[in-house]
């Protein structure tokens, strides 16, 4: 599977490395709402302080938003998509297939009033094939080392660095200007990757940071 990349015309000048930064965040409040309505905060503390789900059973996703909200030292948000899954109590771990990232600004309401999107794409990550695998039979410490887990928790903590990782052990040059590489093409539009980004549905408003995992 061949990585592309995709951003906006002010980011030209810009590595993955250096765009990473933005998405350092101070600590804030999570809100993960899945598909049956289970809406849970959890001050963002430690790996696996996900969620005080009491069910321990395993959840399947098409995407994840990841909303920095107000509280954050920036306000690049979030849509992470592929064959996602969430273990609840005791393991609380990410894992499945990360098809692509898409990075941006406001994760507003639809037009339609239905559910949110990306107002401003800035920088989308295709192709990327990253997986791991979830084993109940393993401590939490060996579930959460699967890359998938490492990629996502990350991004929620503002921790770009397994991603990149994972980038450069493909060999992809995080160091590079983003128009100067072969992998990366500007957007047509700033929108341009609205045609094919899935809404997300969110449960309430909060004044704070939001994980929104939609089946």
């Amino acid at each position: 599977m061949t990585i592309s990349i995709q951003f906006n015309a002010l980011l030209g000048s810009a590595t993955l490395a250096s765009y990473s930064q933005t998405l350092k965040v101070k600590s804030r409040k999570e809100t993960i709402s899945n598909d049956v309505d289970i809406t849970e905060t959890k001050e963002a503390q430690a790996s696996a302080g996900m969620c005080d789900d009491p069910s321990d059973d395993t959840v399947g996703y098409d995407f994840i938003g990841i909303d920095t909200g107000s509280s954050c030292k920036s306000n690049t948000d979030i849509i992470v998509e592929g064959s996602l899954f969430y273990s609840h109590t005791p393991q609380y771990t990410f894992y499945g297939k990360i098809e692509s990232l898409v990075l941006g600004k406001d994760l507003n309401p639809n037009p339609d009033g239905m559910g949110k999107q990306l107002e401003e794409s800035q920088l989308k990550l295709s192709g990327l094939g990253i997986t791991s695998e979830f084993d109940a039979g393993k401590t939490i410490t060996e579930n959460h080392q699967g890359e998938v887990h490492k990629v996502i928790n990350g991004l929620i903590r503002g921790n770009a660095d397994p991603l990149l990782e994972i980038l450069q052990a493909r060999g992809v040059d995080i160091n590079t200007p983003l128009e100067d590489l072969p992998i990366a093409s500007q957007f047509n539009a700033t929108n341009e990757v609205m045609a094919d980004m899935p809404a997300v549905d969110t449960v309430g408003t909060f004044d704070s940071a939001e994980i929104l995992m939609v089946a």
